[in-house]
């Protein structure tokens, strides 16, 4: 109804930064299908950054599957530099446990086996938060038990 009044919901605002995130964040799936439907964007940043890593630390594979068959980020930056997001995006959903966005994740042709700046894997995320469902994801995706990081340490 607010929608069909003209209601905007492009303003920022809040912690999340857009009614999109928040609702990506909160698991509302028909919320998040009804906004990217009325044309809603992701411009807006907020303390998760985008809807994609919302709905990654909300925990809502169903909403990451959404928003990556819509090719979100959809910001025009994001696409350019897109292959450096994913990485990234990997890392968040193991810390957190999202096993299914995992999966989703790596079946984009993500490298389970890339590090960050600090020379952590996601495997290593993974196993430092007690993400047992996600290390046996991983490794059952080519993920190295053996790495290190900077320090020596293995994941295991």
């Amino acid at each position: 109804m607010l929608l069909e009044s003209g209601a905007s919901f492009f303003r920022g605002g809040g912690v999340h930064g857009s009614i999109l995130q928040a609702a990506a964040f909160n698991g509302h799936l028909d919320t998040v299908q009804l906004l990217l439907d009325a044309g809603a964007d992701d411009s807006i940043g907020g303390y998760t950054k985008d809807a994609l890593h919302a709905a990654i630390e909300g925990g809502h594979p169903d909403i990451v599957l959404l928003l990556l068959t819509r090719g979100f980020p959809p910001r025009p930056r994001d696409r350019l530099r897109g292959k450096e997001q994913w990485p990234a995006l990997l890392r968040q959903a193991c810390s957190v446990g999202a096993d299914q966005a995992v999966k989703r994740i790596l079946r984009h042709g993500v490298n389970p086996n890339e590090a960050d700046g600090n020379g952590d894997y996601p495997l290593h995320l993974a196993a430092a938060h007690l993400q047992s469902s996600v290390v046996n994801t991983l490794i059952q995706h080519g993920a190295d038990m053996n790495v290190t990081t900077h320090e020596g340490k293995t994941p295991l």
